[in-house]
């Protein structure tokens, strides 16, 4: 018995897949935190889970991030990011597929939340298993989201996925 059934609407535009449907792996917000957002933090009722290593350190800001696309990602997802403590070491974010022959869509979303000093640089290139995804050197702007997804579905070899957000080297700044 179905006591209560929340619909919340999405742009048709929101995910691009190739053909098929979408199953969620996870959603996740880099954060020390041990709460999960959803609505009414999130205007789609998403569930957004809090993910931290301890070899990284934890940025906030109290600004407002603009989140002006489709994907409205809440403001309490976008005031917290994660740097390594090492300048040099990437962020790597590692999980694993319940099936090895799954294939996966990367959605990210970044946005400079430190207001760096002028003659600071922050970019990186994003690498999943060992292959950059990204078409050229990413740098996040200052208190506005990017949104970056893969048009083409990925494997990851034996089911196991391994991100990496790895600094250029013209990059003073780790990445986030």
């Amino acid at each position: 018995m179905i006591s209560t059934l929340e619909l919340r609407p999405l742009a048709n535009d929101t995910y691009i897949v190739q053909s098929g449907s979408l199953k969620l792996k996870f959603r996740m917000y880099l954060s020390n935190s041990t709460v999960n957002l959803r609505y009414p933090k999130d205007v789609y009722d998403r569930t957004w889970i809090p993910y931290f290593q301890p070899e990284w350190t934890q940025i906030l800001t109290t600004a407002n991030v603009s989140n002006q696309n489709h994907y409205d990602p809440p403001q309490a997802i976008l005031k917290v990011a994660a740097t390594p403590t090492i300048l040099d070491a990437p962020l790597m974010i590692n999980w694993t597929l319940e099936n090895p022959d799954d294939q996966i869509y990367l959605y990210r979303h970044f946005a400079e939340i430190q207001d760096i000093k002028a003659n600071d640089t922050r970019e990186f290139d994003c690498v999943l298993n060992g292959e950059k995804i990204n078409t050229q050197v990413f740098s996040p702007k200052y208190l506005q989201i990017q949104s970056m997804f893969t048009t083409i579905p990925r494997e990851c070899k034996g089911g196991v996925c391994r991100m990496q957000l790895i600094r250029t080297q013209r990059s003073t700044l780790p990445p986030l």
